[in-house]
């Protein structure tokens, strides 16, 4: 299960960046956003690597051990939070906060891979293929990747619309 989860976000994570830089210009160019290829880079890539996390995350969540699950998002939001105040700090504006959410998306992705081998010691990230499990897990990773992409728009298009109109500030 751990091995097609991997395959499949990580399969799903170089689907995200080659499709968002596909289309940067033509949404940048819809929006009136300047200036941005090197965050929204940053974004695309923290985007696919916190995929990968977030289903290590949930393994957590699924062996009932939501006390290590939340102690690892608690020691990443105060990460999360001593990065923002040091980019914004230190000048970096916008990329600073992006290159913070890369950074971030890092670590937690090494801490929980960490955690879960020293916690779950049976949990084996080798190369173990099951054609029936992937193909299952591809089916239902991408409806519920089609369903997040939907709330997304639903819940931000708003957001977009006006600032086509009004501006990004």
């Amino acid at each position: 299960v751990i091995f097609s989860g991997l395959a499949f976000y990580g399969l799903f994570g170089i689907l995200v960046v080659a499709a968002g830089l596909l289309v940067e210009q033509p949404l940048l160019q819809l929006f009136r956003i300047t200036n941005v290829s090197e965050v929204y880079f940053l974004v695309l890539l923290t985007c696919a690597i916190t995929n990968i996390g977030a289903m290590l995350l949930s393994v957590f969540k699924g062996i009932q051990r939501m006390d290590t699950s939340n102690s690892i998002e608690v020691k990443m939001s105060l990460i999360n939070v001593a990065g923002t105040i040091f980019f914004l700090e230190a000048g970096f504006g916008m990329f600073g906060l992006a290159l913070n959410a890369l950074i971030n998306s890092v670590i937690a992705l090494f801490l929980t891979g960490f955690t879960l081998k020293r916690v779950a010691r049976k949990v084996s990230f080798g190369w173990n293929f099951d054609r029936g499990l992937l193909r299952d897990m591809f089916g239902y990773g991408f409806k519920i990747s089609i369903s997040r992409f939907g709330g997304l728009i639903c819940f931000q298009a708003d957001k977009l619309i006006v600032s086509r109109f009004v501006g990004l500030a």
